[in-house]
């Protein structure tokens, strides 16, 4: 997969399954963005998940994430987050996951061009 930069995505909940939709444009310093995401901690057996990669509930534990990928889209939880302006957690150590708010996230252009409305 050829990662092209980051773009801004709205996240929405609905059921277990997310939808992003772009909302600020890809140059626009993440400064001038601002920071208003809502995150929960998971455990992931994955320590190299990067901040703003998808992630997916882990098939059979819910309080686990992985990387996303095709097969486990169905199970998309959100975003891996990067200092989010609200946390939720149990208090333990944990992948923060931006699952409410405006986030950065990972996109590519391998199957053609990002642009505003869409959907993962």
């Amino acid at each position: 997969m050829s990662i092209v930069g980051t773009k801004r995505f709205k996240i929405a909940s609905a059921a277990i399954a997310f939808i992003a939709v772009v909302v600020l444009p890809l140059v626009m310093p993440a400064s001038a963005q601002g920071n208003s995401s809502i995150s929960q901690s998971f455990m992931t057996k994955d320590s190299s998940i990067a901040a703003a990669a998808l992630v997916s509930i882990q098939q059979g534990n819910t309080n686990t994430v992985e990387l996303s990928t095709i097969a486990n889209t169905p199970r998309l939880v959100g975003v891996a987050g990067e200092k989010p302006l609200i946390e939720l957690s149990g208090g333990g150590s944990g992948l923060q996951v931006v699952t409410s708010g405006l986030t950065q996230t990972l996109v590519s252009d391998i199957n053609g061009t990002v642009t505003n409305g869409d959907k993962i």
